[in-house]
């Protein structure tokens, strides 16, 4: 239609511009009138209007109040778009179609759908938030995508018999919504109580949002729709039965008082978004039936305490617990290998994160302001995300030897921070990784000088490093951080005179660089060793003697000497 109208020159007649269509016939394409009140005609200079071209009344905010004369068959897209005093509108009942986005944003309180409209498309009626009543005649088969998405004051509405298809999100963030129902004859919805369902009743579709309480899900239910629940902020409680396999994409999004929501064992997969900003929530188990969690699953739950996740779970997506400021600790089972981007970003009250050996990913800002009192990086971990630690509270860290990268602002502003072990070699430190961690001391590097992006320590920093015999590259570290290197070459000395048992006591020397720190730890098995730090010191002159006092109440005991 548009295609042919541009084959004719555009024309204005009573205040109308229009075109002349191959077949004779005009299509309004718009209005420059100043009256609020307008009908549109159903012909013009002897031509029939058949059409109301797409944008032909876009933004006309003079006007109020218009009427569609009889044998105008269309309504183009955003014909009326964001015309927000346009307060009513009579349809002709010739009108076949209602295009997308026809009445987006318009300020209509009540809207009469005659029997002659086939198809009301995507978004018609997109955020008509003075819209109280609408009714869709017997004819209507098609409501298309977010039809009446946004329609906040529509406390209810009926689908007649003739709909065959209720496009996604059809009535979606209608807060007001108490109740959808569909006539009894309708071949393929149905509803119950007001809730709107397929016929079977097998497929929930929309829980009305202005719905409260608890609500227990029929047990034939099957499938819930996405967005099913989205906005119902007064649901308090929800019951899923045994027959659903999946809580899908934003099932439960922004219900702000759900307090209560049981995953059964049926479940398979919690979909992205599903419980975001489900605020109220406090407790989540995840049974081990579910093996995937989507993007944004728990975001913003800021009541969230406790979470129990699945040992089938392999990945935590991106976000997963996202803000979740009062979740306390969480046990990550060994069945995950990777934690996606921002996955407990934000999460203010987490103190403890249990870490398995089994992840290899650790995603940028993935724990970043967490306080965690101690991280436990896992030893087949080869990279550390972006500002994956910043922020965090943790005071010794170790760096397994397996890691080869340490990104920026890995552990940005984490300000408790007072020690780093390195046990890998010339591993990779980004810009900014240990900037702003103003209480670092030592950093202990088992292997070669790590490789320094910019500021990767502060400026102003009193930590020193300390390197072992026969590693190299440590000239060129302290050029590029100002962070001094030291020797650090402690040796329990056994062949000079303060060796062994000296006033009941049993004790040796330790000797090496003036000034490094060490702890001399204990054991009592070298087959299952579990070695228990006697004493933490520093080698003032280079020399120290040690002497346990304990020493009679085992039958073995081995020493050893490591870094703080």
């Amino acid at each position: 239609m548009l295609l042919l109208g541009l084959l004719s020159p555009l024309v204005s007649h009573a205040q109308f511009d229009y075109t002349t269509n191959a077949d004779n016939t005009l299509t309004i394409t718009g209005y420059y009138g100043t009256n609020a009140d307008v009908v549109i005609p159903p012909a013009l200079n002897g031509l029939p209007v058949t059409v109301i071209g797409d944008g032909a009344f876009y933004r006309l905010c003079n006007v109020s109040n218009v009427s569609i004369s009889y044998g105008i068959g269309s309504i183009g897209e955003g014909a009326f778009e964001d015309a927000t005093n346009l307060a009513t509108i009579t349809i002709a009942d010739s009108i076949t179609n209602i295009s997308m986005a026809a009445f987006w944003g318009c300020g209509l309180t009540n809207v009469f759908i005659p029997g002659s409209v086939e198809n009301v498309d995507n978004a018609a009626f997109y955020e008509c938030s003075r819209l109280v009543t609408v009714i869709i005649s017997n004819g209507v088969a098609n409501l298309g995508r977010d039809a009446f998405y946004g329609c906040s004051m529509l406390s209810q509405v009926s689908v007649p018999a003739s709909v065959t298809n209720a496009g996604p999100y059809a009535f979606f963030n209608c807060t007001n919504m108490g109740a959808i129902f569909v006539d009894p004859q309708n071949s393929y919805y149905s509803s119950l109580d007001g809730i709107f369902f397929d016929k079977s009743q097998t497929n929930l579709f929309q829980f009305p949002e202005k719905r409260g309480g608890s609500y227990e899900i029929p047990p034939q239910v099957s499938i819930i729709q996405p967005f099913a629940f989205a906005y119902s902020a007064d649901l308090t409680n929800v019951i899923i039965p045994t027959n659903v396999t999946s809580v899908p994409d934003s099932a439960f999004f922004e219900c702000v008082s759900l307090a209560v929501a049981p995953i059964p064992a049926s479940v398979t997969n919690i979909g992205g978004s599903s419980f975001e900003n489900c605020s109220r929530l406090m407790t989540v188990v995840l049974p081990d039936s579910v093996r995937t969690i989507g993007a944004y699953a728990f975001a913003f739950c800021g009541d969230l305490t406790n979470i129990t996740i699945s040992t089938n779970v392999t990945l935590i997506e991106d976000g997963t617990f996202y803000n979740c400021s009062n979740l306390l600790e969480v046990m990550i089972p060994d069945s995950v290998t990777s934690i996606g981007t921002g996955a407990f970003f934000e999460c203010s009250s987490l103190t403890n994160a249990a870490l398995p050996g089994s992840l290899t990913n650790i995603g940028d800002y993935s724990f970043s302001s967490c306080p965690l009192a101690q991280i436990q990086i896992p030893s087949n971990l080869n990279t550390i995300g972006a500002f994956a630690f910043e922020s965090c509270a943790e005071t010794n860290l170790i760096i397994p030897a397996n890691v080869i990268s340490i990104s920026n602002g890995a552990f940005d502003e984490s300000s408790g921070l007072v020690s780093v072990t390195i046990l890998g070699s010339g591993i990779e430190i980004g810009p900014d990784a240990f900037f702003g961690c103003e209480s670092l001391v030592s950093l202990f590097v088992a292997g070669d000088a790590p490789i320094l992006g910019p500021s990767a320590f502060a400026y102003d920093t009193s930590a020193t490093a300390f390197y072992l015999v026969g590693t190299s590259g440590w000239n060129e570290f302290t050029e590029s951080s100002g962070v001094p290197a030291v020797l650090w070459n402690p040796l329990i000395q056994t062949s000079d005179g303060s060796f062994g048992v000296r006033n009941n006591q049993f004790g040796f020397d330790v000797t090496g660089t003036a000034d490094i720190p060490i702890v001399v730890e204990a054991c009592t098995n070298l087959a299952n060793p579990v070695w228990i730090p006697l004493q933490s010191l520093t080698l003032t002159n280079g020399l120290f003697y040690f002497s346990d006092l304990q020493w009679t109440n085992y039958p073995a005991r081995y020493y050893r000497i490591s870094s703080p």
